[in-house]
């Protein structure tokens, strides 16, 4: 919290500027984002989130998805295996997309990539973890 803070002090004059919707939602992104810089920084949030996310069950989901959200827990637990084995930024790039459904946007901002790029940065992401599931899978 403190190290936002300090972020935005410096951006004091830039928000005086805003209305109070904006002032507000500013604030709330800003702050979200440093939380999540800095658990990417610490290294604390790789595995974690992943299993946390493993272990949620949709409320949505009525009892004849059954199927599915087994399917979907075995393929969570597959990819916990190589995980570790991937580098920051491609954990961070599936993890965004796909487990904290972040907008693309952001993701292009916090990797200071455009959003071509980033979807190019994806899709190289999801190659990297197929062909680590695939070599775990012929051992």
């Amino acid at each position: 919290m403190q190290s936002t803070l300090v972020r935005l002090i410096d951006k004091i004059p830039e928000l005086r500027l805003k209305d109070r919707g904006h002032l507000v939602n500013y604030i709330i992104t800003a702050s979200k984002n440093q939380a999540r810089n800095y658990l990417r920084d610490s290294g604390h949030h790789s595995a974690s989130d992943l299993q946390e996310f493993m272990e949620y069950e949709d409320p949505n989901m009525d009892g004849g998805a059954i199927e599915l959200q087994i399917i979907k827990k075995e393929d969570l637990e597959e990819l916990a295996h190589i995980w570790t084995q991937l580098d920051e930024r491609t954990r961070y790039l599936l993890e965004g997309h796909y487990i904290l459904n972040l907008p693309a946007a952001e993701m292009a901002r916090e990797l200071n990539v455009k959003p071509a790029s980033l979807r190019m940065a994806l899709t190289r992401a999801r190659k990297t973890a197929y062909q680590l599931l695939q070599d775990k899978s012929r051992q």
